[in-house]
């Protein structure tokens, strides 16, 4: 489970990740990444569509998600928003979602 303060909440931070974050794309997700000014711990949120599936689907696949975020909350840098979009339905996210968050945290320190 996240921490309140590890969740991206506001509609304003998703926008802003997605339109201006970089992007990186794995076969199931992909994820954006923003660095910020601020001073906060890192956050992360997920866009789950309608395209995975009905609303059970989806609410299966949100939790697998914060599953796997877990363990990287603490190896992302601070002030860091992360977003993470499932593409297609999958019975498993675990290679791809860590090889992913690898090539974002990569990709953000270019």
């Amino acid at each position: 489970m996240l921490a309140t303060a590890n969740r991206l909440r506001s509609r304003e931070d998703f926008q802003k990740v997605t339109r201006s974050g970089r992007r990186v794309r794995s076969n199931t997700l992909t994820g954006f990444i923003l660095s910020t000014n601020r001073n906060e711990p890192a956050r992360f949120g997920f866009q789950v569509s309608k395209r995975i599936g009905g609303s059970v689907q989806r609410h299966r696949v949100l939790r697998q998600l914060r599953h796997l975020t877990s363990p990287w909350v603490m190896r992302t840098p601070d002030s860091t928003l992360v977003v993470i979009r499932p593409e297609s339905h999958s019975t498993g996210y675990q290679s791809d979602f860590d090889s992913l968050m690898e090539k974002l945290i990569e990709r953000k320190t270019k």
